[in-house]
């Protein structure tokens, strides 16, 4: 969809520059060859299978039981796992034998894409080692880090978290609580190293090479070969590099009066890093450093009057609102408190944390007042994250969505800055924000969805948001698989959820599932209670949940077996059954079944003959991991099915599988990895 959007937007565009501009469209046309020659040229890089590596530390990263390494394999960057804690440093080299295997894009809608962001950093193979050793050692520009690393480590043991934060962009430090406070209080721009960090740095170099009485030229000089150096131990963030060009840039249009405004200096930089790397634009750091910054840029006439702390609150809001499509993306909402919270935290981390930071790296007898200083500091994070009365949950599901936000954020900007109808735009913009968050109310989609979870988990979202329903949860998932895909939805409530039966594969994500959103029913066979025979609507979706197994059998043989009808399409949902509960399913008629969830995982032991052909299945889907250890589907099952012409759909094979009804028209579509 958003290759289609893109060239129905591009093919008008080049043919209005080509109309009107010939000269620049020639340009475009030179741009557009040089991008997909680099990208041509960067999908080489990729490691081919061998029988042993030379392998280059550039970054490792030991944990409890197993390693992890970034590094190179000739001119391919690797990410390498070794089953074992080891300290490796930077230059290392190992000889390594294991099995290359390609980064897995994301298979659930709504989670973070993780492959999109290992291909920004050019990384596009993985290697599970299975034999080592060291072979040698030489010089890696990664060193340095490293070394200012362990440095930190050791003489400011107490602040080491925020000195390597603000000094190396390495928030490795920092617990997961402590980030979710942040991200919710929309500050987390503030602890990337960015240009407010390089701006600093370059005004305090200034003010003490003017003290030293040192000429402009040679100033300049000795700013950027520590702005060079900062690039590196930052390990080359693209915020630190869109802000080290920019500087760079505007000394040499000053100083040769080349008369580029500063819009020119920045495309010029975002083009010429995408020629480098086209696939920069897949790390979100880049794209929000270079909106944000534009933003600024183009907002100069609304900035330059006022208070201090005017300009803070317009650069909070104008930032928060021109970056909302991307931060929703990753958060699934915005915290309006995040406008107060920006200018409190703007105003702590510019005059105090950071240049604390450099303070206590410089002169580690600070260490222990700059951690008393952190207490203070995060205590008020931590009080002000843990208010959600001002949390606006908001996902934008449809790339249309995206487009019409900036088409009125764009003329909101244009209003706000001619000063006309200021409060009519500002309303406009508001609803704007409010029609998108509640969009599932104006929703004609109904869908089933398969989730391709370790485990079992299946969400079904009726259409006006009349109904959401959760089959299962799948395993335990610290990546919030179910939550995230139910967020991106914009799903707040669920009206049903069903736990087949007691295994951690089935419920893992029940707790997470019930603090995330707020559940009306829940039906488990946990308690007898719920396990009557049932006849359920919910919105426009019914349910017949068949009465639980005569005998009190194993937990398989317990679970909740249910029929779902939604837009005149039969569901059977049959958990972890196998063929002792699925010989007493054979004295229930069953309508026409369009779709079987395969019982188990595809497993030997469930799907007979028998059961098959009583229920006469028009298609099967099997909810199975990948690599799963016990080796699940079987193929015998799979077999059956497929000798009997029923169409079979793996998660393992096709990510997430999602049926959609429109207008009572079924359309499917696959995620896979």
């Amino acid at each position: 969809m958003s290759n289609i959007l893109f060239l129905l937007i591009a093919v008008p565009y080049f043919y209005f520059v080509f109309i009107n501009h010939k000269e620049l469209f020639k340009f475009l046309i030179i741009i557009c060859v040089l991008f997909i020659t680099s990208l041509f040229v960067t999908n080489q890089f990729k490691v081919r299978q061998s029988s042993s590596y030379i392998l280059t530390v550039d970054q490792s990263l030991a944990n409890y039981d197993y390693t992890t390494i970034y590094g190179s394999v000739g001119i391919s960057k690797v990410k390498v796992y070794l089953n074992r804690p080891e300290e490796l440093i930077p230059g290392d080299k190992l000889i390594i034998t294991g099995e290359v295997k390609e980064i897995e894009k994301p298979t659930i809608p709504g989670s973070f894409n993780y492959e999109g962001y290992l291909r920004s950093k050019r990384i596009f193979s993985k290697i599970d080692i299975t034999s080592y050793k060291k072979d040698s050692s030489s010089f890696n520009v990664n060193i340095i880090r490293y070394k200012i690393s362990k440095y930190i480590e050791n003489v400011a043991p107490h602040s080491k978290g925020y000195i390597k934060t603000f000094v190396l962009a390495d928030k490795s430090e920092f617990d997961q609580s402590f980030k979710e406070n942040v991200s919710s209080l929309g500050i987390s721009h503030l602890f990337a190293v960015s240009g407010m960090h390089v701006a600093l740095i370059v005004l305090s170099l200034v003010y003490g090479l003017k003290k030293l009485k040192i000429k402009e030229s040679i100033q300049e000089i000795i700013v950027i070969c520590f702005l060079t150096i900062f690039l590196i131990i930052t390990a080359f963030s693209p915020s630190v590099i869109r802000a080290v060009l920019m500087y760079i840039l505007i000394v040499l249009n000053k100083k040769y009066s080349l008369h580029y405004s500063n819009v020119d200096i920045l495309s010029a930089i975002f083009i010429g890093l995408l020629l480098i790397n086209p696939y920069f634009y897949l790390n979100p750091g880049f794209t929000l450093s270079f909106l944000v910054t534009l933003t600024i840029i183009l907002s100069g006439n609304l900035l330059k009057n006022g208070s201090k702390i005017n300009q803070l609150f317009l650069i909070g809001l104008l930032s928060m609102l021109v970056t909302l499509p991307i931060i929703s993306a990753i958060n699934f909402k915005i915290n309006l408190l995040g406008l107060i919270a920006n200018v409190i935290f703007i105003f702590l981390v510019t005059y105090i944390i950071l240049p604390l930071s450099f303070i206590t790296l410089l002169f580690p007898v600070f260490d222990i007042f700059f951690y008393r200083v952190i207490i203070a500091f995060e205590f008020i994070i931590l009080n002000l994250g843990s208010i959600n009365i001002f949390n606006l949950p908001i996902a934008f599901t449809n790339v249309f969505y995206v487009i019409i936000y900036y088409l009125v954020l764009f003329n909101w900007f244009v209003k706000i800055e001619k000063k006309d109808n200021i409060i009519k735009n500002s309303l406009t913009l508001i609803m704007t924000v409010i029609l998108i968050s509640i969009s599932n109310f104006i929703s004609f989609t109904k869908s089933v969805n398969f989730i391709d979870v370790n485990g079992d988990s299946t969400v079904i979202i009726d259409s006006f948001n009349r109904c959401n329903m959760v089959i299962d949860t799948g395993e335990y998932d610290e990546y919030d698989g179910v939550i995230n895909f139910l967020k991106s939805k914009n799903v707040k409530r669920i009206d049903i959820l069903i736990i087949t039966h007691n295994h951690s594969d089935h419920y893992g994500e029940f707790d997470e599932l019930t603090k995330n959103f707020k559940v009306i029913n829940i039906i488990t066979s946990f308690d007898d209670e719920n396990l009557v025979s049932n006849n359920l609507k919910c919105g426009s979706i019914d349910l017949y949940v068949y009465p639980p197994s005569i005998k009190k059998l194993d937990e398989n043989n317990y679970s909740v077996v249910l029929i779902l009808y939604i837009s005149n399409k039969n569901y059977l949902f049959t958990g972890d059954i196998e063929k002792v509960r699925e010989e007493e399913l054979l004295d229930y008629h069953f309508p026409n079944i369009d779709y079987l969830k395969v019982a188990h995982h595809g497993s030997i032991t469930s799907s007979s003959n028998e059961f098959i052909e009583h229920i006469e299945p028009k298609k099967a889907i099997i909810i199975v991991a990948r690599n799963n250890r016990h080796n699940h589907p079987s193929i015998e099952v799979v077999n059956r099915f497929e000798d009997r012409g029923i169409t079979t759909s793996r998660t393992d094979l096709l990510g997430t599988i999602e049926h959609m009804y429109i207008f009572g028209k079924e359309f499917q579509r696959y995620n896979p990895p």
